[in-house]
């Protein structure tokens, strides 16, 4: 009995310890945190800043805007030939009898879908501009007051943002229509080639979840490198105990710059 009320006892002191601790060192975090961020603000401590990386993909634009899009392309090129083999189908469906076959219509719907993501996409390449048009406005916004900073950092971010989303929303349209459309390729073909091809167009749907734009990768960089400004790590150690010199396995919380 005397055995199991010393093993409470520990466990009760570990409990008190890790819950000071954690406790001592949330508060200090909060403080800090205050303090620091009456002083600065996030978008002025990232590096490089969003108006840097504004500018430089503004300069490299012309050369990488042609392959934002290159998954999409890719997959929808694997659709188009699907549906061609698919609208050349001359054998009916399995239920009955029909004046069109139904890999027919399902060759038309995914040939049209495809072209019209393809030359949205290529229009976009060569006509799309975001880093340029976003950073012929942010130029010329005045730098000399904090206030005056903070609100070029933000309207940099915004622009990146905006691309992102854009390419983002794009590329799940994309990919529902493809994959959808090579199952119905798949469902209604009887030939074996086209239901192979149409297999394969659904497999590459994928393809712009595997390979994002540079619209993304860039807006998601400079994420990454924000939140990396202030960051609790939390790792475990061996604290010693208040009352007795031992120790005791616990949580130490430290606060990254």
């Amino acid at each position: 009995m005397l055995f199991y009320k010393r093993q409470i006892r520990c466990c009760f002191i570990v409990f008190l310890n890790v819950f000071g601790i954690i406790s001592l060192l949330t508060i200090d975090i909060n403080s800090l945190y205050a303090q620091q961020g009456k002083r600065e603000y996030p978008e002025l401590l990232v590096t490089p800043s969003a108006t840097s990386r504004l500018e430089r993909e503004a300069l490299e634009e012309e050369a990488s805007a042609r392959y934002n899009f290159f998954a999409i392309q890719a997959s929808s090129l694997l659709l188009f030939t699907a549906g061609v083999l698919a609208i050349n189908d001359e054998r009916l469906p399995s239920q009955g009898d029909q004046d069109i076959p139904m890999a027919k219509w399902a060759g038309t719907i995914a040939i049209s879908s495809a072209a019209g993501i393809f030359a949205l996409t290529t229009s976009m390449s060569y006509l799309y501009r975001p880093y340029q048009t976003g950073w012929s406005k942010v130029e010329k916004l005045p730098t000399e007051t904090k206030r005056e900073n903070i609100s070029r950092e933000r309207t940099a971010e915004e622009t990146l943002r905006n691309a992102f989303y854009l390419s983002k929303k794009l590329k799940w349209i994309a990919v529902i229509i493809n994959a959808s459309m090579s199952a119905f390729i798949v469902n209604s073909s009887e030939d074996n080639l086209t239901r192979v091809v149409g297999a394969a167009a659904g497999v590459g749907s994928i393809l712009p979840m595997i390979f994002t734009s540079n619209l993304e990768q860039t807006y998601e960089q400079h994420q990454m490198y924000k939140n990396r400004i202030y960051g609790p790590v939390a790792r475990g150690e061996f604290l010693r105990g208040l009352r007795y010199e031992k120790l005791y396995p616990g949580v130490s919380l430290t606060w990254r710059f």
